[in-house]
């Protein structure tokens, strides 16, 4: 057995050599020092391989790894190297071996054993326990293992009587696979300190709880210790060394790791993660990624990313508890990540605010800030958390902070003690403390309500009196006040018009949905008894129709009769126009051959097309004066005559959003966008409708809206 020869044979060489004179060479007989290296395989296999074979079949031989290469099958070890100082497992087909032991004392003085490359004529491919562990006398001397870049195999616990070992300097070759929870040649050992290694998996246990310093050779490119893949907590590790060859670098789990030295800048290293590894402080160039949680836990101060189009796939917890982060930066911003003074941004939404580059004080939210997501403000300094006035219309808070369902706070994990806001803006929702106070899970006594700008209120009468009562400024958190009628003789009032709401009456100063606090204007809507029998007093249309008789720019069809569905002319239209207009003088001219002179319409007609408001059809020359007008030449001709007044008409809305919006022909397009930007055309059932013939009570609708929205 081969157990027992090693006893005899160390034995032996332990008594020749404190015999011997220095640097003499013993050897374990004389036979054996002078039998070729074949008689010696003979003797061993004619010894000891019945019972080799015996273990081979219990259970040690079933516990043994599968190799590429079975190492049990190629003999029974032997004594190799030019003093046999060497004992090993041999393949004389390629000249290999895998090492079982030493039969040397050359380590006693250094404490150090060094497995050489080659052994004479054998490569040292392996280094194996041959089941009870690599064999030398006094393991527990040794301090330092050593092992050449010819090796691809360590075999599971070969090393593991050496428990005083705390430097190993593992095989700088890609062929060996580590050290893991399945393979750990040193397992028992729990004092190694250091390792010098290659790309290979160092996640044993044993390791994890002793390991300090990690250096990898030269030639290493890249890295991964993620946490996402088995590397469990390295609980005193302090260092790693990297090679200047180093491309990408990730670790975790690590929480004293401080050092990670190179010689090149580590800006230049692509870091793709530094989880749960507090104290290592250093940039991160996190390359072309997705925001995902590998940094949160962990001391980086400032991380550059390269990020994808689309904000699906990234994680809002990305940068927790990373109190040392002082700015977080995107280069190549897409239109919807970038950054500003090193804060996190998606489109208008705060995604981070870096933890470090806040301070004890009050933070100020940007008026444009649509959205603030869960954990922005994880492990922020700030006191105090103020919302403007004027915050975006289309603010929200972070969909997971609702109050139907158990929600996560963006106050969470911060140092905010006071949240300040305007009663009646965008933000709170309520103006009560108390519901606030629950949405942000906070409580209500850290909600502070504060008053915002004063506005001023102005009045259009219209000839009517005011009520003195009525305010002429308000402020942004006041309780809103609620308008008293004016009044005006041989007139009924209507409603107030406010200048920021679109549609309908509005007699309060609070804050329009989706708006902002601003200076108001009150127009006062008067209608006198109409005098038709078609426009009742519910009807959609009685205002509009209303304000056009009142200012004298429509008549009806007879006195009673004002035909809100009929279809209305185009010279009709011209008509409206001209009135508006202070109907000014015109000299007739035949410029179209279908408006003879002294007609009801030629005048209002001639002036449209003099000051450029309407120009005819251009395939006949002809105007066409009793064709129905349809929506887009309705819209046309207002948007002329807004031009022909001097009004701003830059304002142009996406008519995508219409089902209908390529139907519009292409003269129309600019003149429809305009209208539909100043809310002067809002839509048929949804449809634009261009082609659609307009009828009268519609005309009224437009028209007033003109007057509201342009020239008032």
């Amino acid at each position: 057995m081969r157990k027992q020869v090693w006893k005899t044979t160390a034995a032996v060489a332990l008594a020749a050599l404190m015999a011997v004179p220095s640097g003499s060479v013993a050897f374990a007989s004389e036979a054996e020092a002078d039998a070729p290296e074949a008689q010696v395989q003979e003797q061993a296999a004619g010894e000891e391989a019945a019972q080799v074979q015996e273990e081979a079949a219990g259970e040690e031989a079933a516990e043994a790894p599968d190799r590429e290469l079975s190492w049990y099958n190629r003999g029974d070890a032997i004594n190799v190297g030019d003093n046999k100082e060497w004992e090993g497992v041999v393949d004389n087909e390629d000249n290999t071996v895998v090492l079982t032991g030493s039969n040397t004392l050359d380590w006693a003085s250094s404490k150090t054993l060094e497995i050489p490359a080659k052994v004479g004529k054998y490569t040292v491919v392996g280094v194996s326990g041959y089941l009870d562990g690599f064999s030398i006398m006094s393991p527990g001397v040794i301090t330092t293992v050593k092992f050449p870049n010819t090796v691809s195999f360590i075999e599971d616990g070969a090393f593991s009587q050496f428990t005083n070992v705390t430097t190993v300097y593992l095989p700088d070759n890609t062929g060996y696979d580590g050290i893991d929870a399945w393979n750990n040649p040193f397992s028992g050992c729990t004092k190694i300190e250091t390792v010098y290694a290659n790309v290979y998996s160092l996640d044993h246990e044993d390791l994890r709880n002793s390991l300090k310093t990690i250096t990898y050779y030269d030639g290493v490119t890249q890295i991964n210790g993620t946490p996402y893949f088995g590397l469990s907590t390295y609980a005193e590790l302090t260092t790693i060394n990297l090679p200047a060859s180093i491309e990408r670098f990730g670790w975790g789990n690590s929480p004293k790791l401080s050092a990670l030295n190179c010689p090149k800048p580590i800006s230049q290293i692509i870091v793709t993660t530094t989880q749960n590894c507090p104290n290592l402080r250093i940039p991160v160039n996190a390359g072309v990624t997705a925001i995902t949680d590998a940094y949160k836990n962990s001391g980086i101060t400032s991380i550059t990313l390269q990020l994808p189009q689309g904000g699906s796939g990234n994680a809002k917890d990305a940068f927790i508890n990373c109190p040392n982060l002082t700015g977080i930066y995107v280069t190549d911003p897409n239109g919807e990540f970038h950054s500003e003074d090193g804060v996190l941004w998606w489109n208008d939404d705060l995604y981070a605010y870096p933890a470090g580059k806040s301070q004890a004080g009050n933070y100020d939210v940007p008026e444009n800030t649509k959205c603030i997501y869960l954990y922005a403000f994880d492990s922020c300094k700030f006191d105090t958390i103020t919302f403007p006035e004027n915050i975006n219309p289309s603010f929200y808070f972070d969909s997971d902070d609702t109050i139907a369902t158990p929600r996560e706070s963006f106050l969470e994990n911060t140092g905010f003690t006071k949240v300040r806001l305007v009663a009646g803006s965008e933000v709170p929702y309520s103006n009560s403390a108390e519901d606030l106070a629950d949405r942000l899970e906070i409580a209500p006594s850290q909600v502070e309500f504060y008053l915002g700008n004063t506005y001023k209120i102005s009045y259009n009468l219209d000839g009517g009196t005011n009520d003195p009562a009525n305010p002429t400024s308000y402020r942004a958190g006041e309780d809103p006040v609620t308008l008293k009628n004016p009044t005006k003789k041989g007139s009924v009032f209507l409603g107030w018009k406010r200048n920021d709401v679109a549609d309908g009456y509005e007699n309060t100063t609070q804050r329009a949905y989706n708006g902002y606090f601003t200076d108001y204007t009150f127009t006062a809507c008067w209608s006198t008894d109409l005098p038709y029998n078609d426009v009742g007093k519910e009807t959609w249309f009685y205002e509009y129709v209303g304000n056009v008789y009142e200012k004298g720019l429509m008549t009806g069809l007879d006195d009673t009769t004002f035909g809100p569905t009929a279809n209305l002319a185009r010279a009709q239209f011209a008509v409206i126009l001209y009135r508006m207009n202070g109907e000014p003088e015109v000299t007739y001219s035949a410029q179209f051959p279908d408006v003879a002179d002294e007609q009801w319409y030629t005048d209002a007609i001639l002036w449209a097309a003099d000051t450029g408001v309407v120009t005819g059809y251009s395939d006949t020359g002809k105007f066409g004066p009793s064709d129905n007008i349809n929506r887009e030449q309705m819209a046309v001709m207002m948007y002329r005559y807004a031009k022909y007044k001097g009004y701003d008409t830059s304002a142009q809305a996406n008519l995508n959003t219409f089902p209908d919006h390529a139907s519009v022909n292409v003269f129309a397009k600019e003149a429809m966008s305009w209208c539909v930007a100043e809310g002067i055309i809002t839509g048929d059932k949804g449809n634009l409708s261009p082609q659609k013939s307009a009828n009268r009570a519609e005309c009224a609708t437009i028209i007033t809206r003109y007057l509201d929205k342009v020239e008032e």
